[in-house]
């Protein structure tokens, strides 16, 4: 480098002749500092997701057994910091990128293990599922308790009875326990467990099989139930929320408490309706409450005092 002619020595000007002088900055020669960025945002974003975990447990909008799902996972997290470390050891000698794509590999077993455990992957620790015995068909009494939560109910092909699993919202729902699974008839009780532990959750999702005859005695704070691909024996349903019905076994009584329930029913059976219920507008009044237009011979709907109802059609 010289002085510039004509400004008295106080500038410097890159003179082309001379070889001493730094080579020009490059494009490239800034990549490494971009990795390096890559490489802190990587790990400030596994901070974001840890957080974000931690506030959803609190707020139970996640179950609190994804803590045991992140710590079985604990063999890949230690690698993950020993590569961590030996790269905050060597970054000055060891190319950026292998900072970055440590970063990324956290942040993508975070986000995988969160997922797995939404989805209810039977291999975590997390997964709750309590199976009912062998079932070939035939009738089968399932209480189900509940008092503060949620019961989703559906019916599907199986070769059990019933599977029960936890909702993967979180709360204050123990998982369940079931007692008479060696009844016969199969008169099965499922209550929650006196320890939750961490296998706390909004409630319960039952799935029953669809070649029983069910007569449900279901007690919840909120219920879901869907029962229409199944037969229905008479049954109680105490809480609140939507119940549909399609195949009622004749002369089956189903008793509603609490309320308010949302009620489907099929057209074209006998409904007689005992008690106070807002019902289509072509069902008749009778003496005790109202009847659908196909006369008797199907199912009986009792309706408890001050229990708010309204049955529909599909």
């Amino acid at each position: 480098m010289t002085d510039a002619p004509g400004d008295g020595g106080g500038a410097e000007f890159l003179d082309p002749w001379d070889d001493n002088q730094p080579p020009p900055a490059r494009a490239g020669d800034v990549l490494p500092e971009i990795r390096n960025i890559w490489a802190w945002w990587g790990w400030t974003m596994v901070a974001v997701v840890l957080l974000v975990t931690g506030v959803a447990v609190v707020g139970e909008i996640l179950r609190a057994s994804v803590l045991l799902d992140l710590v079985s996972f604990w063999p890949v997290f230690l690698l993950i910091a020993v590569g961590a470390g030996v790269w905050m050891a060597k970054r000055k000698s060891w190319p950026a990128r292998i900072g970055s794509a440590i970063s990324l590999m956290a942040l993508t077993a975070l986000l995988g293990i969160v997922a797995l455990h939404l989805l209810g992957w039977s291999a975590l620790p997390s997964s709750v599922v309590l199976e009912g015995p062998a079932f070939e068909g035939g009738e089968v009494i399932l209480e189900v308790v509940v008092r503060d939560g949620l019961v989703l109910v559906d019916t599907a092909e199986r070769d059990s009875a019933f599977a029960v699993s936890l909702i993967p919202r979180g709360g204050s729902i123990a998982a369940p326990r079931a007692t008479g699974l060696d009844s016969e008839p199969l008169d099965v009780s499922l209550v929650e467990r006196g320890d939750p532990g961490l296998h706390r959750s909004e409630g319960w999702m039952v799935e029953l099989a669809e070649s029983g005859r069910w007569a449900v005695v279901l007690e919840a704070s909120e219920i879901d139930a869907d029962l229409r691909d199944t037969v229905v024996g008479s049954s109680v349903f105490d809480g609140a929320g939507t119940i549909l019905l399609d195949a009622v076994a004749p002369g089956s009584t189903i008793e509603l408490r609490g309320g308010p329930f949302a009620v489907e029913v099929p057209v074209g059976v006998g409904v007689a309706v005992e008690g106070d219920a807002t019902v289509p507008p072509d069902w008749s009044a009778t003496e005790s409450g109202m009847a659908s237009p196909a006369g008797s011979g199907g199912f009986v709907i009792v309706v408890a005092a001050e229990t708010p109802v309204e049955i529909s059609h599909p």
